[in-house]
């Protein structure tokens, strides 16, 4: 007994009894059938697998940008204490300097103003 298929209306011989009463389709309609199935099942897979690794690449991004901005900070934060330090050496450096050149010249000057002091004394006598 033969059956139509209902896909591509060949004619068929049913494997099962049963066949006649449900949708006919021939063994090749049957296969190319299951075959769609899977690859619409694959796509998606695939699909999903392609989102999946999307999101991970965009966390990855997020965490080179954020490791970025620790390194940079971390950098700005260095650079900061070591600008203070070499200003405050520096000040230290100069403050020394000044100092010593000052006192000489201070003492200089006290000299001066001695040996003045003494000059007027004599002039006075």
């Amino acid at each position: 007994m033969l059956v139509k298929c209902t896909v591509c209306s060949a004619d068929f011989k049913p494997r099962w009894i049963g066949t006649q009463h449900k949708k006919a389709i021939c063994d090749d309609c049957n296969r190319n059938s299951q075959m769609s199935r899977s690859v619409k099942r694959l796509n998606m897979d695939t699909q999903n697998d392609i989102m999946s690794f999307n999101k991970r690449l965009d966390k990855i991004e997020q965490k080179i940008d954020m490791v970025e901005t620790i390194a940079e900070s971390v950098v700005t934060s260095e650079f900061s204490k070591m600008e203070r330090n070499i200003e405050g050496n520096i000040r230290e450096i100069v403050e020394r300097i000044v100092g010593e050149v000052l006192e000489a010249k201070l003492e200089k000057f006290q000299n001066q103003i001695i040996t003045l002091h003494n000059k007027i004394k004599e002039n006075e006598i």
